[in-house]
């Protein structure tokens, strides 16, 4: 029978693991926030039906700038000062074009051809 030495390890080599460096996160810069919901008497009116029980509670006031709402979305430009000076203190509104030059068979969809209709039926 043959023994044979073994053959000594390397002794192991400690390698110290560097301390973790506590960095905040940066902070998020603001971005615009969209328009907010509370510069429309109705909000949707461009993009789904509303009922006449829904807009039934609206004062007459209200219905006439959600009516005028529709027209000022497709950039309308009022001769009346208070509607003039309601839609400018949005910052949604881009005034364009003259009410009377607005075709509402062509311009507006099914949704405000609709709500226009309804709020016409309550006004």
């Amino acid at each position: 029978m043959v023994v044979s030495t073994p053959t000594p390890t390397r002794a192991p080599v400690i390698v110290s693991t560097p301390t973790p460096v506590y960095t905040p996160a940066p902070t998020p810069k603001p971005t615009q926030k969209p328009t907010s919901s509370s510069e429309y008497i109705l909000p949707y009116s461009n993009s789904r039906f509303y009922t006449r029980s829904e807009i039934s509670g609206l004062s007459a006031s209200e219905l006439r700038l959600a009516r005028n709402e529709i027209y000022a979305r497709h950039g309308a430009i009022f001769t009346s000062a208070d509607l003039d000076a309601h839609f400018r203190s949005c910052s949604w509104y881009r005034p364009t074009i003259s009410v009377s030059q607005i075709d509402e068979d062509a311009a507006f969809n099914v949704y405000e051809y609709t709500n226009m209709e309804v709020i016409r039926g309550l006004e």
